[in-house]
């Protein structure tokens, strides 16, 4: 395979099943080379391509080789935002659709197709710096319990090189924690309250703001009238909250307001908000060994202190976030807030990375409510 135009290069992903792991390889070694030629792609695949036989071909062609014309040059291939989108979709696409496909054929086969796996995600995570001007406009479709559907649209953007900045990105946690908000809102959504007052919903790394749209276009069909429930869509990154802020604005055209942004940082979260909510949602929040315990700590600042009020944290099961969701556990214990359920949810076909082998979904609660 020479190096060329990705569009035209890389292997149809709806016919990976045809594709041993070796063709896969070729396929991220061009990537590789064309957009990350300064980093070294790892020895190992190179000595199986060497011993293999197989060609890498540099795609440069030359008169004196006996080619009519040669091939554009990498400088031309590199700029084109076409073909990096298309190369950034073409490995998103690859990593989200090919779970069956490293299970597939004998030992070694296999073992080659993981490690192609965990070179895609280098590659994924490569291609946050790569300059592509063009944002990602997604639509996730879901079924509610009322009969009907809700379609809602969101503006993803090429996310930084940083933890902060992940949130430009909807995740697989999210969308299937919104399936099951809309399959069962009153198992999610609904409050005993003592007293009549607004119900109130906070999101925390609300990221593209999937969870919070969800739940307010559910409740908004339902109740109309506004001062029912509030909702608040948290995060940090400047850029997230921007992004955030647009996404609203989408799906709520004539009444942005009906969702609140603000800016919270887990570790100094504001005190204005100190026990306002009754319900918080949290997807895919836990990727650092320190952000479980911020997450208690903020919760337990925001949350109001009754029976009845929870929180709903959905995490990932990732090979690489092992110690983080098994910390959940301990951060969780004893007393404030604890671990009241947990249950395993599965992955939904086509949404999330390939990597993610299901997800936990924890309802938190206080330990010892100081009111009913």
């Amino acid at each position: 395979m020479k190096l060329g135009y990705p569009s035209s290069t890389l292997p149809v992903l709806k016919h990976l099943s045809t594709y041993s792991y070796k063709t896969i390889l070729i396929a991220l070694f061009n990537l590789r080379t064309l957009y990350w030629s300064a980093v070294s792609f790892p020895i190992g695949f190179t000595n199986i391509l060497r011993i293999s036989g197989d060609t890498i071909d540099s795609g440069y062609a030359s008169a004196e080789d006996g080619e009519e014309e040669p091939l554009e040059t990498l400088e031309i291939l590199r700029n084109d935002p076409f073909e990096k989108k298309f190369a950034v979709k073409w490995l998103t696409g690859f990593v989200s659709c090919c779970d069956q496909w490293i299970e597939e054929g004998d030992e070694e086969e296999r073992e080659g197709r993981v490690r192609i796996l965990e070179e895609a995600i280098a590659l994924l995570a490569l291609s946050a710096n790569m300059q592509i001007n063009e944002a990602l406009t997604r639509n996730f479709t879901f079924q509610t319990c009322w009969g009907g559907t809700l379609t809602i649209e969101l503006n993803d953007e090429p996310y930084e090189n940083d933890h902060e900045s992940v949130g430009l990105q909807t995740w697989g946690s999210a969308f299937v924690f919104a399936k099951c908000i809309c399959a069962q809102p009153e198992k999610f959504l609904v409050v005993t309250q003592p007293d009549v007052r607004p119900l109130t919903i906070l999101e925390l790394g609300a990221g593209t703001g999937l969870l919070s749209i969800v739940v307010a276009r559910l409740l908004y069909s339902k109740m109309p009238h506004i001062d029912i429930f509030k909702i608040v869509a948290s995060d940090f990154h400047p850029k997230v909250l921007k992004n955030l802020y647009k996404n609203v604005t989408r799906n709520f055209k004539e009444s942005p307001h009906r969702i609140r942004i603000e800016s919270l940082d887990w570790s100094n979260p504001p005190t204005e908000l100190f026990g306002q909510f009754d319900v918080i949602l949290a997807a895919d929040v836990i990727y650092d060994s320190r952000h479980g315990q911020w997450i208690k700590s903020c919760a337990e600042r925001m949350l109001r202190q009754t029976a009845h009020s929870v929180m709903w944290l959905i995490v990932p099961q990732r090979p690489t976030r092992t110690a983080e969701i098994e910390g959940i556990d301990s951060v969780f214990g004893g007393e404030g807030l604890q671990i009241l359920t947990a249950e395993t949810l599965p992955r939904s076909n086509g949404v999330g990375r390939a990597d993610e082998d299901g997800y936990r979904l924890f309802k938190v609660g206080w330990a010892n409510p100081s009111s009913p």
